[in-house]
This record gives C-alpha cells, structure tokens and sequence, in this order.
C-alpha cells in the first residue's frame, strides 16, 4: 500500500509539474510573439532603403541590433530645400531602449516635421525639452533616461551642412584627410551639468564622405586580438558630381 501511494503522489506531482511547465510555455511564446511584433512595429518606423537612396545616392546602413527590440535607431526627413538625417543612440537595452526609441522617432516628427525646424541646434534643444516634459522628470531626478544623437541637416541646393551633436560625433573624410567633429558631452535628457547642443556648420565639397555611428558597434570585442575596435560607421553619405543628391545645382 505505502508503495502505491509512493507511485501516486510522484504522479500527481509529474502532472502538476507538466502543467505547470505547459503554463510556463504558453507564456514564453505569449510574451515572445509580442515582442516580435514589437520588433515589427518598430522596425516599420525606420527608413527603409529606397528611401534612403532617395536622399542618399552613395549610402549604407550596418544594423545589426543585440535585442530583438533595440534603443538605437537612426531617423531620416526631406522636404523641398533639406536632407535631415540623425542616428541615435538610446539609454537601456531591449525592451526599455525600444520605448525610449519610439519616443525619439515621435519627438523628431513633431519638431522637424510639424515644427519645422531646420537649425540643427534647435532640433537637439527641442528633443531636450520634448524628453524632459514628457517623462515628468523633476530636477532632483536620479534616473538619467534619454539618448546620445547626431543629427545632420543639408541644404540640397548649396550642400551646405549643419552637424549638431549629444555624445555622438561624426567624422569627414576629405580626401585622405580624417577629420573628426566632436559633440556636446550631455546626452539628450536630464543629466548633470547639462550643456546647450551647438550647431556646426559646414561646406561639403565633391569627394566628402560622413560617417555616424552609435557606440554598438565599437562596443564589440573581435579581432586578431579580441579587442575594442575604434568607433566605425553605421551610415555614409558621399557627394559626388553625378551622384549627389542635391543635383546639378550643388557647388563644390
């Protein structure tokens, strides 16, 4: 009899425990399929290629994101006199980046779509204040919730270029010549000593190459010697007297 019941409670606890792993089941695959189509959502929301080649005649784009939803993005605007581009770089990684993200892509619309900013400084202090409002954050505040940026702004008739920059900066490339723009060090939200974005303005001349990058990239350890590379590019724009954008009206 005692090894009866022996056999009978190691019964009921096996069925308890498949119900409770089928459970667990349902429940991965539930949580698993929303944020899959939260990748989707937010996948949608990015410039698709054709679009970038549109305003971009010699680009790439290397994303390749860690999370299935991630908090680096990058953003792209035209309308009749200006290309404006930015790549982004958010606090937090999956699933609170993919917020944040959804934020700066909503903020950016509104500034530089219905606001229709186009002074590079303006657009970075108008994310400033957009974050700051929107979260609720309290000057004693001690989260530090917001993104690093770049953003660029170009005049597609003269090829004149606006940089304006939250710890991410961007680098030239003219001829064989490095140059590197520096940022602002303070991100995009509320930090200690918070510091004004700056606007840079520059001529781009025939042959220029710009590269943005965030940090995920040089973030990585590879290599030979399994180190931390130097920061690469994510995206490249390239003026050229045929493939320029800006057409037959751009000055070099």
């Amino acid at each position: 009899m005692e090894c009866l019941n022996k056999r009978f409670e190691i019964s009921t606890q096996r069925n308890t425990l498949a119900e409770k792993n089928k459970l667990l089941e349902e429940q991965r695959k539930e949580i698993n399929d929303s944020i899959l189509y939260a990748q989707h959502i937010q996948f949608s929301m990015l410039p698709q290629n054709n679009v970038l080649n549109e305003i971009f005649a010699d680009s790439f784009v290397f994303y390749r994101p860690r999370n299935v939803v991630r908090g680096d993005f990058y953003w792209a605007f035209k309308d009749a006199d200006y290309f404006i581009f930015m790549v982004a770089d958010c606090t937090g990684h999956g699933v609170p980046g993919a917020f944040m993200s959804m934020l700066g892509f909503s903020a950016h619309n509104e500034i530089v779509g219905s606001g229709g900013l186009r002074k590079a400084d303006d657009v970075l202090n108008g994310m400033q204040d957009t974050i700051l409002h929107t979260l609720n954050k309290a000057v004693n505040s001690n989260m530090r919730d917001g993104m690093d940026a770049a953003l660029l702004i170009i005049n597609k008739k003269t090829n004149a270029l606006q940089y304006a920059g939250a710890n991410i900066p961007f680098i030239l490339f003219r001829g064989e010549e490095q140059i590197i723009i520096k940022p602002v060090r303070n991100s995009i939200g509320l930090y200690v000593n918070e510091k004004p974005f700056e606007s840079k303005d520059f001529q781009l001349i025939k042959g220029d190459k710009i590269y943005l990058a965030s940090n995920g990239y040089q973030s990585q350890f590879g290599g030979p010697k399994n180190h931390l590379p130097k920061r690469q590019a994510t995206v490249a724009y390239s003026p050229t007297s045929t493939t320029c954008p800006c057409g037959n009206n751009a000055k070099y």
